[in-house]
């Protein structure tokens, strides 16, 4: 099982997801727990530590 974020950036153009990989009880917890962080510090860190894809899937 793995973990999904997602943010938004406007409207619905633009709504992006990441999957967190399992294992959690390895470091998954971590990572979505410091992406968060990251994006409420809006220090830009959130941006590149996930593949963020456009969502709904095969969106551009």
């Amino acid at each position: 099982m793995s973990c999904l974020i997602e943010y938004r950036e406007g409207g619905p153009h633009a709504h992006f997801q990441a999957r967190v990989p399992a294992p959690f009880a390895m470091y998954g917890h971590d990572l979505a727990a410091e992406v968060v962080k990251s994006w409420a510090r809006e220090d830009g860190y959130w941006c590149d530590a996930l593949p963020w894809t456009p969502y709904p899937p095969g969106k551009a």
